[in-house]
């Protein structure tokens, strides 16, 4: 949906032509035919023409109620993108020129129409918008489908910051994904049930969406069943894995085929259950087009499979493979592993260095690269995997220069059956923006596995010619940096007993 509401501007851009009414006049605007309303509308929106808010919602009312189809959709495009910009923490950006090639200017980020950069920095737009809610809503049982369709999405982003109309608003887009008869509504309905930041905050008693969805595998309609594969996808629903295995196997249209290989990569946390199946089913494709997609799949899931750094978390992590539940199956979502930290005055940065080398099996400078985040074997917690490029070897044996080794960690985040579940250990501070930063890293060796986890004090990070410590606990003077030959010399000749 928001695509679509992103690219109606830049074709009223270029179909916009002068109305031959006044455009500052609301009454000429009303007696206009709708071509030339939507040319006005776009005049608006590119900048060509200028009108304050009050009037340019005046027009808009004018237009969704007018019995042209074409024009109530372009001005439910024009509502969604118009309240999707004003509300994006990006919206200063839009003031910026267009990127090289841009068409038209309205891409998000960056480049928007003079129109538009005008509209969303006025603070009476989002009110103004916020009062079409109620003929947006009456257009739902508009009798064109496409209209039908982008009432459900222009509402969908009014209610945005809304519980109560959210609350609402779920259960007549989970009626149209199951008995509109148009596919498109179907279509832009199940959609809206895939996006996970749609729905999130929608407290229970809720409909089943997973059931929705699965039930919209059997649609008659190929792109029905496709875009509900992508729904589930996108949710990371791992019970309906076997379904859409199925659907990989059986289904005799290529596009729920391919749509399916393209679940089962967005279902990554569930990749134990779906790599060897898809394996075997790859040879059995005879579409190019659906073999090409699930080459793509086997390998995001090879690489995104931890192997047997899941059990090497277990081993590096021991007290939180204990809990007796996955993640998956808790009501919260979040949970917190706390263990209290040391707010003591430390000794001097020099004696900390030495005890935390002596405390590492090895110490290396490099810089760390970002990994994945994964469950656990058992699937009670998260850790996050990370890879440290080796630049020189400052303790340690068996390690050369050049070699990337793996560092896990506690915590992390992911979607989970269409829940966002978060982990973290509180004795382990954030790392912050340590990625490809040149940095000492202090590891402990993950017993029986070629895996490494934290000492005492993780990472410090060596830039400009000084040293700062990601970690306050630890190197207290290195919070205000000190230079970073200094400390790389009581590293390298520090003394263990």
């Amino acid at each position: 949906m928001a695509f679509r509401f992103q690219t109606l501007v830049i074709v009223l851009a270029v179909t916009a032509v002068s109305a031959a009414q006044d455009p500052r006049s609301i009454d000429a605007f009303r007696s206009a035919p709708a071509n030339a309303k939507q040319a006005t509308l776009s005049a608006v929106v590119t900048g060509r023409t200028s009108v304050d808010v009050p009037t340019f919602e005046e027009y808009l009312r004018v237009a969704l109620a007018d019995p042209d189809w074409r024009l109530k959709d372009a001005s439910l495009g024009m509502v969604g993108m118009l309240m999707m910009y004003a509300r994006s923490p990006v919206a200063p950006q839009l003031t910026g020129p267009a990127p090289p090639g841009a068409i038209g200017g309205a891409q998000q980020g960056a480049g928007a129409t003079p129109g538009i950069s005008r509209l969303i920095r006025d603070p009476a737009l989002v009110p103004s918008l916020a009062r079409l809610e109620p003929q947006v809503r009456k257009l739902l049982d508009d009798s064109h489908p496409d209209v039908r369709r982008d009432a459900l999405g222009a509402l969908s982003i009014l209610l945005k910051e809304s519980s109560a109309g959210l609350r609402e608003l779920l259960p007549v887009t989970t009626r149209r994904a199951r008995t509109d008869p148009a596919p498109q509504v179907r279509v832009g309905a199940l959609q809206l049930l895939g996006e996970a930041s749609t729905f999130a905050y929608v407290s229970d008693p809720r409909p089943d969406v997973s059931r929705v969805l699965l039930d919209a595998l059997d649609d008659q309609v190929p792109s029905v069943r496709a875009m509900a594969l992508n729904a589930l996808g996108r949710q990371q629903t791992g019970s309906a894995i076997p379904r859409v295995l199925e659907i990989l196997k059986n289904d005799p249209d290529w596009y729920p085929r391919w749509n399916a290989a393209h679940a089962l990569t967005m279902m990554w946390p569930y990749s134990r259950q779906a790599l060897s199946a898809v394996e075997a089913l790859a040879s059995l494709e005879t579409d190019g087009r659906v073999r090409e997609e699930i080459g793509h799949t086997l390998q995001n899931l090879r690489r995104q499979f931890p192997g047997e750094y899941a059990f090497a978390a277990d081993a590096a992590f021991p007290n939180l493979r204990r809990n007796d539940r996955k993640l998956s199956e808790r009501p919260l979502s979040v949970t917190v592993f706390s263990q209290p930290v040391s707010s003591g005055r430390p000794p001097p940065d020099d004696e900390l260095a030495r005890r935390n080398t002596c405390a590492a099996d090895v110490v290396v400078r490099g810089s760390v690269i970002p990994g994945g985040i994964f469950l656990n074997s058992n699937e009670t917690f998260i850790f996050t995997y990370l890879k440290i490029r080796v630049d020189e070897i400052l303790r340690g044996r068996n390690i050369r220069v050049g070699q990337e080794l793996v560092y896990i960690r506690p915590g992390g985040s992911m979607r989970l059956g269409g829940t966002d579940v978060k982990t973290e250990d509180t004795s382990f501070t954030p790392l912050g923006a340590i990625y490809w930063r040149p940095q000492v890293a202090f590891l402990k060796h993950v017993p029986g596995f070629d895996a490494f986890m934290r000492s005492p004090n993780e990472f410090v990070i060596l830039e400009t010619g000084l040293a700062r410590s990601t970690d306050p606990y630890s190197f207290g003077g290195l919070q205000k940096v000190i230079d970073a030959d200094r400390f790389l010399g009581w590293v390298r000749t520090a003394r263990c007993r």
